[in-house]
């Protein structure tokens, strides 16, 4: 079965918690990628959060091909994270993380980690480092179905 992001913007976070369990690591797109934010999925103010995050916070990311990655917030480029797989913090299996350690002051203490659920659709997960260990902050989804030779902007 395939799944877009508005899909998983109506799940639970349980079922988008089997769903990135049975899901493989995400090849990196190679373009600008549409983003929804998923904000305590499964709840009243899921839906209306993601939509007011789209209009004026955080619209995607931009893939260079550098092995970085760069945040779409406030309709500009911010906030850069560098690309690579690495081990899921949810099940330990492979994912391809985005990490802010390295390479941003204001998100040093977050990591992203993204499987694809559907062709050029990708299912993340932000996680907050703790000193007790990770929580989990945020859920995303990104779609690079329609993301072909720079048209989605």
């Amino acid at each position: 079965m395939g799944y877009t992001p508005e899909q998983l913007l109506h799940m639970n976070e349980s079922e988008l918690m089997n769903l990135y369990k049975c899901s493989g690591p995400a090849p990196i797109p190679m373009q600008y990628t549409p983003g929804t934010v998923i904000f305590q999925p499964g709840s009243a103010i899921t839906v209306p959060v993601a939509r007011v995050m789209s209009n004026l916070t955080w619209q995607g990311k931009y893939f260079p091909g550098n092995g970085m990655m760069v945040n779409k917030m406030f309709y500009v480029k911010t906030i850069k994270a560098a690309i690579g797989p690495g081990e899921s913090w949810v099940d330990g299996g492979p994912s391809t993380i985005f990490d802010y350690a390295d390479t941003s002051l204001v998100w040093t203490h977050y990591r992203d980690e993204v499987r694809e659920v559907s062709p050029g659709v990708y299912l993340g997960i932000m996680h907050q480092r703790k000193k007790s260990g990770p929580m989990i902050a945020t859920w995303f989804a990104l779609d690079a179905r329609n993301c072909k030779s720079g048209s989605c902007r």
